[in-house]
């Protein structure tokens, strides 16, 4: 990926920016737009995605197809509204080193109840996870929670 065209910096300041850049382990976004620019974070080991509560409809589509950041441990990603096959995409794509993970306010609009347990199935099955939380994640208008050594549990919102 080049830098964006706006940025009209010399070579060497370009190149002490990249290397800030790479030493950063961890970054927390709000989400308003694109992610494409996480992939200068070479050395990102933990990230947080966080989507504005106020956006109309806000969707992980973008992200899920294409963020990919080599040696991620840990993600947490709040507030947003995606399918499953989204959400799993984006999961499994980093199952190689991905450790942690942390879901809170997800949404998976028109979903049924299944489609918490299918993922939940998938990342038990596909992925090596220490810990997974899940918060206030929704289906079928039903809250889901869930923390490892603890079961599922389905409440009316």
């Amino acid at each position: 990926m080049s830098w964006p065209a706006t940025l009209s910096y010399p070579d060497r300041v370009l190149q002490q920016l990249r290397t800030c850049l790479a030493s950063v382990k961890t970054l927390r976004l709000t989400i308003d737009g694109s992610t494409r620019f996480v992939t200068f974070f070479s050395g990102l080991r933990q990230l947080i995605l966080s989507f504005l509560q106020g956006m109309d409809d806000p969707r992980l589509t973008s992200i899920a197809e294409t963020l990919y950041v080599r040696g991620l441990g840990s993600i947490m990603i709040s507030h947003v509204s995606c399918t499953p096959s989204e959400l799993a995409s984006l999961l499994r794509r980093h199952r190689a080193s991905l450790r942690r993970i942390v879901l809170y306010g997800i949404n998976f609009p028109g979903e049924d109840d299944n489609a918490w347990v299918d993922l939940l199935g998938m990342i038990g099955r596909d992925m090596m996870i220490q810990y997974l939380r899940l918060e206030g994640c929704l289906a079928s208008r039903r809250q889901v929670s869930f923390s490892n050594g603890s079961n599922l549990s389905w409440n009316a919102p």
